[in-house]
């Protein structure tokens, strides 16, 4: 193992479950192997020993795809160059080892009797004049759905391999989500799916390693908040054992699928009633986290915790630890059940578990809706949970300075918690994007030291809120951009959350329908771009998002400035006298408001 790729260098020894995966890719009469997998469970040492094993050993020629070029680039100089220059017999048989030569670049590698191609995957051009006796793709969920309007990324390298004897396609990923998953796709139509099974220390009997929950009967349990109580829990005996004594059985692990198929050390392959059959044209197999010792259960137990309450981040842990695709719910936030969560409190005596007070505000036509919401963290890796203060409509041209006025009282009020502090807003976020940009840029510049941000929303994979603004050249102000779509993601993710505590949303007793029906309008479809599947959110016809709109603005206002969680929680957060000291009364013109 190189000190490039590897934690420890010197002679690679394969786990157990990776000996079962290499010798199907060794197998001539299996022509397609689908991997979908966690990270770090040593998928990439697989990919370099068959890529090894078909140059020395077979002289094939190959082919691996990186999702782009720069990701092909790398390999070459962290994985097949290293292992060209420390494997004694892959040397041997690269006489251009050491040399600049056109037989040894960052795309071909020249073998005695066969080549290596190193390819990224996004453009159709490095597929074409390839003839291949086997084809790695690498991490397959980085790749474009469609490339370049010509085929799928596995398809087209499948089409570089006809013509051979021994074809071999080898594919392998972490999943992402389901319904555009590449990696899901291939292993729901693979003719075997495996999974490795370990006989119990105690018991004896085989069972896959699952995550479980805390309702099954099998499964990885530990006391409350104490991962480092972890253990698994047998499905057959109901007996509990370690990471430890994992160890000690996993060589005796083997592959099957559900069915009780399975193969042995010969590559020979029966049925549950152990008689012999053919070899499947393609096989697929599911590996994850807790196989690998690389990694404590403990460590995975303890992320787990520091996920659980975030939807988001969830998410990475289902598919970067448990090497399984996230499935969307599709069910849509119901406004009735958001209702039926109301509180009985109000502006005037908010919940003594706020901390913090940002502002935000959408501009239209003929008025201005603003949302005060509250906020409170318990912890580094928790989840905010949020309070929605006051919604308020203020009815009038924003091309006159009355509702603007309007406005700034709101945004300098006292607001009073139940247990006695008084809070002010720590910064609001105004919509700069709709007919009135210069009264929001007017309104902005002369309050930035209040911590009041002229911001825009721009759809895409960007952040919620970046540390530098932008200028706008034809008003010669400060422009902050939003990314709205991770703030309507996060969100919403956090409405699903039914368990008041981190990452809950409370409302109080006045938000009415119309309210929930405007925060929950936006829907999230898939699209694809260039070959891509893209997330975007939209809004069906006839619904208004304005609260949508100004929760994700409400968002962005917490994440402008640092804010010292662990001093709030102990100080609570109330107002200093020093500090806009002459703030008036939240006394408001009589108007009209749609909630």
């Amino acid at each position: 193992m190189s000190t490039e790729s590897s934690y420890v260098e010197g002679r690679w020894e394969a786990y157990p479950y990776q000996v079962g995966i290499m010798n199907c890719i060794s197998n001539d009469d299996i022509k397609e192997i689908t991997v979908i997998k966690s990270a770090r469970v040593g998928f990439t040492k697989i990919l370099l020993a068959a890529i090894g094993y078909f140059a020395e050993h077979k002289r094939r020629n190959q082919a691996v795809w990186q999702p782009v070029d720069a990701d092909a680039d790398e390999f070459v100089k962290t994985e097949i160059d290293t292992m060209i220059r420390d494997i004694p017999v892959m040397r041997a048989i690269f006489p251009s080892y050491n040399q600049k030569s056109k037989h040894n670049t960052l795309r071909q590698k020249t073998f005695l009797g066969s080549v290596l191609h190193i390819r990224g995957g996004k453009s159709a051009k490095n597929y074409r004049r390839l003839s291949l006796d086997a084809a790695y793709l690498d991490e397959l969920d980085g790749f474009d759905e469609v490339v370049e309007q010509e085929g799928t990324p596995d398809g087209l390298a499948v089409k570089r391999l006809e013509g051979a004897s021994f074809p071999k396609l080898v594919c392998g990923s972490t999943p992402t989500i389901a319904e555009t998953s590449l990696i899901q796709r291939r292993a729901n139509q693979v003719n075997m799916f495996m999974r490795y099974h370990i006989p119990c220390p105690h018991c004896g009997q085989t069972q896959p390693l699952e995550f479980g929950d805390k309702d099954s009967q099998f499964g990885f349990k530990w006391k409350q908040n104490q991962p480092h109580t972890v253990q698994y829990q047998c499905i057959h005996c109901g007996q509990l054992f370690n990471q430890n004594d994992y160890l000690t059985t996993w060589h005796d692990g083997r592959w099957e699928t559900d069915n009780g198929e399975y193969f042995n050390i010969d590559i020979q392959f029966f049925n549950r009633d152990n008689q012999s059959i053919a070899p499947p044209r393609s096989i697929g197999f599911h590996i994850w986290t807790a196989y690998s010792p690389q990694l404590t259960w403990s460590d995975m137990i303890d992320d787990w915790l520091r996920r659980k309450g975030d939807p988001i981040k969830l998410r990475e842990f289902v598919n970067t630890t448990l090497g399984e695709s996230w499935r969307e719910k599709t069910e849509k936030t119901d406004p009735q059940l958001l209702l039926t969560r109301r509180e009985n409190y109000t502006q005037s005596s908010i919940p003594s578990r706020v901390l913090y007070l940002t502002a935000a505000a959408d501009i239209q036509d003929n008025r201005v809706e603003v949302e005060i919401e509250g906020w409170r963290k318990d912890g580094r890796d928790k989840p905010l949970e949020s309070w929605g203060i006051n919604y308020i409509v203020l009815n009038g041209d924003p091309a006159k300075s009355a509702v603007w006025q309007d406005l700034d009282k709101i945004l300098l009020s006292d607001y009073h918690t139940e247990d006695g502090r008084v809070l002010r807003i720590k910064a609001a976020c105004i919509d700069s994007g709709g007919h009135f940009a210069a009264q929001v840029y007017s309104f902005c510049e002369s309050r930035r030291g209040r911590n009041i941000y002229a911001v825009k929303g721009v759809s895409g994979s960007r952040p919620i809120w970046t540390q530098k603004s932008s200028q706008s050249k034809k008003y010669q102000a400060q422009l902050w951009l939003v990314g709205v779509d991770a703030a309507k993601e996060t969100v919403y993710s956090r409405l699903k959350i039914h368990e008041q505590g981190p990452g809950y949303c409370h409302f109080p007793v006045h938000y009415n329908e119309h309210y929930f029906n405007g925060l929950t309008s936006e829907q999230v479809r898939t699209k694809y771009v260039k070959g891509k599947p893209v997330r975007e959110w939209f809004l069906p016809p006839g619904k208004r998002n304005e609260p949508l709109d100004i929760r994700a603005y409400n968002l962005a206002a917490l994440l402008s400035r640092p804010v010292n969680w662990s001093q709030l929680v102990q100080t609570g957060g109330g107002f200093n006298n020093t500090e806009w000291s002459t703030a008036p009364k939240a006394v408001i013109r009589k108007r009209e408001s749609h909630w």
